[in-house]
């Protein structure tokens, strides 16, 4: 969207692949949800993300989100594995949450 995107709600019981969320101005209570599998999930702002959630029961991997000026409160959790989450933010990130209750493997999160 090259203006808004608001509440935006993935859902998928088995498998989520390959899910791209860009919005150019502001993108608003963005939810991916998994039961099973969600991978390689990239969400893009140029202005704002605000409110990403990203739920996975079993397997998160690859998950990107990057905002050029503002991310806020980024809640990433998996019940299993999340592998590979990428946070980018060039001017702010605040409350970030990463929450695995087996393995997180390659957190990064870079702020500028």
């Amino acid at each position: 969207g090259h203006y808004e995107i608001i509440n935006v709600t993935v859902t998928g019981h088995y498998e989520i692949i390959n899910v791209t969320v860009t919005g150019h101005y502001e993108i608003i209570n963005v939810t991916v949800t998994g039961h099973y599998e969600i991978i390689n999930v990239t969400v893009t702002g140029h202005y704002e993300i605000i409110n990403v959630t990203v739920t996975g029961h079993y397997e998160i991997i690859n998950v990107t989100v990057t905002g050029h000026y503002e991310i806020i409160n980024v809640t990433v959790t998996g019940h299993y594995e999340i592998i590979n989450v990428t946070v980018t933010g060039h001017y702010e990130i605040i409350n970030v949450t990463v929450t695995g209750h087996y393995e997180i493997i390659n957190v990064t999160v870079t702020g500028h």
